[in-house]
């Protein structure tokens, strides 16, 4: 098993085998996805399993070979690799913003319907600079009261380009929006310079090595973040 490994590692025989991959849903669908052809053409003996979780799993549990993880880590014995940081946009839609007007300050945002995350009530930490003692920048960002939750950025970015209020998003899942006109970015001047750290995390195994390696590789190629 050990020579196999190498000859793996070294290049001399193709990765194969099942590779179980889990994400949140818009980063499956928005980063990952997408991206899968190109996969697939280079490791053709490879069989993905693609499993979308909104929160973090156990791996061991669930029986997972790498998770995608947005946010700011917890301390683990997972290894981890950086696949980058994503800006964050706050956004509405056109149809939103004919009907309820633009805000044009923080304060603005308490007379809209806002949108926002049910179940970690961190990602309801909009990246937005606020003034403090003395107007200067209090740092803290603004804590949200949203009018709708959902549990998945991809159903609040499907409510956002219904008009159904104001949200804020990872850029790989709503830069296609922005740049065709279904949604608007909204007080970028007050955003704050914080990026969503995004790692793939795994626990290392010999029998996974290479085709743990070679999905790592390929998600750091071609995911831009």
């Amino acid at each position: 098993m050990e020579e196999a490994e190498t000859a793996v590692s070294l290049g001399r025989v193709k990765p194969a085998g099942r590779l179980r991959v889990d994400a949140a849903t818009p980063f499956m669908l928005h980063a990952i996805v997408p991206n899968l052809p190109a996969f697939t053409a280079r490791y053709p003996d490879i069989q993905l399993e693609l499993t979308n979780n909104e929160r973090f799993v156990d791996l061991i549990e669930q029986r997972i070979d790498i998770a995608i993880r947005i946010g700011t880590l917890p301390d683990s014995t997972l290894h981890a690799r950086a696949l980058g940081a994503c800006p964050l946009h706050i956004l509405a839609s056109p149809a939103y913003l004919a009907e309820h007007g633009t805000p044009r300050s923080v304060a603005d945002l308490k007379r809209h319907k806002l949108l926002g995350f049910s179940d970690i009530e961190t990602l309801n930490r909009w990246p937005l600079r606020r003034r403090g003692a003395g107007g200067q920048p209090d740092g803290e960002g603004l804590v949200i009261e949203p009018a709708h939750t959902a549990s998945s950025g991809e159903t609040l970015r499907h409510l956002a380009l219904g008009g159904l209020g104001i949200v804020c998003l990872s850029d790989f899942m709503s830069a296609a929006d922005i740049a065709a006109g279904r949604l608007v970015p909204l007080l970028g001047e007050l955003m704050s310079d914080y990026r969503q750290p995004i790692n793939a995390v795994y626990y290392r195994h010999a029998a996974l090595t290479g085709r743990v390696q070679g999905f790592l590789d390929f998600l750091s190629q071609h995911v831009k973040l």
